[in-house]
């Protein structure tokens, strides 16, 4: 029962996933304004940074207020090779991304040492360090000013630098992210994270390297956000310090609640729901990151577990009570009734 209930489950996620797909790639047919695909360019590009942050809050059960630091050395990155240093735009993406490869391994070998609120702690305070180098370091970074002018990269001969051209580009390095992040949830590694999420000490006494896995987990995530921050760069053709600030790590912490962690596909749409918000309150107030704030406590307080959390128990209360096989019982002398045949 519990395996054909999760083949259910995984084929209603792949046909989910495959009409949206489908519905994404239609944007820019559907739609002749600029302001909405780029709207749809956002909303991929933090969706994507969302549930590379979910690797660690959802499946790890570590909160990090500093994976900003990823999205904004990757963004970095690809700005000064390619404004700076004139390197070609997909050449620059592929310095910017072993950057943010290389940071994650830095870092990741200070944190995984460490638990709980300590975890916390210590990655903001590198993350800091980092928006600390990006608005003091005038001479590579700008300072306030920040880096303008990135170029957006060519494929086959064909130019990104247009908007519908550029959707495209993300789309393609949006679906392909989500894919490999599905797979990694799915592998045994990701059953392995779940299960130090529950309890460590019971992971080591069965055998696990904990301290690996936790230390590979952060490597993949800082990775995946540093493809996020090279998409962005290449969006704003611009990046500032404040990429890298701790007001980025807070809205991509609540984009994973609100969405609902440990579920993936929940951060997607909490990423997706969030950019809209903030792009439709901002029309009317600079003070959008109190209206976030104000739907944060919403979630949390009336919502648990998110908007995946919200739908699964719609989708319980919808299929009725749960039918649970009894095995035949024995003799009328003693029979137990569900018991191992």
């Amino acid at each position: 029962m519990i395996t054909m209930s999760l083949l259910r489950s995984r084929k209603k996620t792949m046909i989910v996933a495959v009409v949206a797909v489908i519905a994404l790639l239609l944007i820019p047919s559907v739609t002749q304004s600029r302001y909405y695909v780029n709207l749809a360019v956002q909303c991929m590009i933090w969706a994507l940074f969302a549930m590379s942050l979910d690797l660690l809050v959802g499946y790890l059960g570590h909160a990090s207020f500093g994976h900003a630091a990823f999205l904004g050395v990757a963004g970095y990155a690809v700005a000064i090779l390619n404004v700076t240093f004139k390197w070609d735009p997909l050449a620059a993406a592929g310095g910017a991304l072993v950057a943010a490869f290389v940071l994650a391994m830095i870092f990741g070998a200070v944190v995984s040492h460490v638990t709980g609120i300590y975890y916390t702690i210590v990655n903001f305070a590198l993350a800091q360090t980092m928006w600390g180098l990006a608005y003091q370091w005038y001479s590579l970074t700008g300072g306030d000013n920040g880096v303008r002018g990135v170029a957006r990269p060519s494929i086959f001969g064909i130019a990104s630098g247009g908007t519908n051209a550029f959707f495209y580009f993300v789309a393609v390095i949006f679906v392909v992210c989500t894919l490999l992040l599905l797979l990694v949830v799915s592998s045994p590694f990701g059953l392995t994270m779940r299960g130090i999420k529950q309890t460590q000490s019971r992971m080591r006494v069965l055998g696990y390297n904990v301290w690996l896995h936790k230390y590979i987990a952060y490597v993949i995530a800082g990775t995946f956000a540093g493809v996020a921050g090279i998409m962005q760069s290449y969006f704003d053709q611009f990046i500032g310090p404040g990429q890298v600030s701790m007001m980025t790590s807070a809205k991509v912490v609540l984009m994973v609640i609100v969405g609902g962690a440990g579920t993936l596909l929940g951060p997607l749409f909490g990423g997706v729901l969030v950019v809209i918000i903030q792009n439709a309150v901002s029309a009317f107030t600079d003070r959008w990151m109190m209206v976030l704030g104000v739907m944060y406590v919403i979630i949390v307080v009336f919502v648990p577990g998110g908007l995946m959390g919200l739908y699964r128990r719609i989708a319980r209360r919808s299929a009725g009570p749960a039918r649970i096989p009894v095995a035949a019982s024995g003799p009328a002398d003693g029979g137990v009734v569900g018991s191992p045949v």
